[in-house]
């Protein structure tokens, strides 16, 4: 029996029985690293890649059963990887689970996880059904704002888990929440990480210094250079973090000409000199996705892009291609009476196959 079969078997063995009362607050394993160190290894073309990841989950789903934010990283992980698996056969297995018991909320969980990929606004009515039944499910939420780009389902995540470090919030927060609301959950992250930097909080560190340099106001530019130099501090302790090293440390020179604004009064906005256009990931290439990526992005007073954060998500490996496009274009900078300055602006890389 193939491996997929077998893992979605154990999956539907943890949907039979009661939900759990408390469903957390971000997955208990660093599933980014798992992925980074399988792309170190192999080409995600690799049929080997595909194989020791199936693995990989295999053993994490035994070890972990039940737990929402598991199954959700092995869902996305196979999702990222169609091109080698039948992916429609594979969400078919899940509804199949969620036809057998309608009325389990994890079996419906699991199975608009799986839809979300292929069918995102179906996958949403069922998030919203399910958040409904279960309103303490915090992965439900989570999903929903995702697919929703929803700030308020985004906030009923960040209020059953307003300290939650788990990537995908961060970068929502960073992008979707107004500076109040942002201010308050970078706080609340800023505590977290005081209390011990674990390696995993590397994933959150840009969309935070964004969201932290949004809801700062001039006299906490102090601090926020102090927050970062900390950060640095923690991952240079750390094995392979050298692009979040470099982009950290760019930053804090960035900063040293005060902290980015947003366009007002007075004001030229940055236009863009040099497009570098993005790489298609080998995936994508061979699904033929087309589409675009939406980007938040702080340019610094010379034209350089020093903060990426993805604001709209297209997927299939393209978003990380998108933000390293991104950070080599060149902008004429934004200037304020006369003065270049560092400002918040937005883009879009569009993504369409050569005819």
């Amino acid at each position: 029996m193939p491996n997929r079969f077998i893992l979605i078997l154990a999956l539907a063995a943890t949907c039979s029985g009661q939900a759990p009362n408390k469903y957390g607050c971000e997955s208990p394993i660093d599933t980014n690293t798992i992925i980074e160190k399988l792309d170190a290894k192999w080409k995600r073309a690799d049929p080997a890649y595909f194989k020791e990841l199936q693995a990989k989950f295999a053993d994490l789903v035994n070890k972990h059963a039940g737990d929402y934010w598991v199954h959700k990283s092995y869902i996305e992980a196979v999702g990222n990887l169609s091109s080698y698996v039948a992916y429609n056969d594979f969400v078919e297995r899940y509804r199949t689970m969620h036809e057998d018991a309608p009325d389990d909320v994890r079996a419906a969980y699991l199975y608009a996880v799986a839809l979300g990929k292929t069918k995102p606004d179906a996958a949403l009515a069922i998030l919203q059904n399910i958040t409904v039944k279960a309103p303490d499910l915090a992965p439900a939420w989570l999903v929903a704002a995702r697919l929703g780009s929803s700030p308020s389902m985004l906030r009923s995540f960040l209020k059953a888990c307003p300290d939650s470090v788990d990537p995908k919030a961060v970068n929502l927060a960073a992008t979707k929440l107004p500076p109040v609301e942002a201010a308050a959950y970078s706080s609340a992250l800023r505590s977290r990480i005081h209390r011990g930097f674990e390696p995993h909080y590397m994933h959150i560190l840009p969309a935070l210094w964004q969201m932290e340099a949004k809801s700062s106001s001039p006299s906490g530019l102090e601090t926020l250079r102090k927050n970062i130099e900390g950060d640095l501090d923690s991952i240079r302790k750390l094995d392979g973090v050298e692009s979040t090293l470099s982009v950290g440390e760019r930053y804090l020179r960035v900063l040293a000409h005060g902290l980015p604004l947003r366009m007002g009064p007075g004001m030229l906005a940055p236009k863009i000199t040099r497009k570098i256009p993005p790489e298609y990931s080998e995936e994508a290439q061979k699904l033929k996705v087309e589409g675009s990526v939406a980007l938040d992005i702080i340019v610094d007073w010379e034209g350089k892009p020093a903060l990426v954060v993805v604001n709209q998500s297209l997927g299939y490996g393209l978003d990380e291609e998108a933000v390293r496009a991104v950070q080599h274009w060149q902008f004429i900078p934004a200037t304020l009476n006369g003065t270049p300055v560092n400002v918040f602006a937005t883009s879009e890389v569009l993504f369409r196959m050569r005819k």
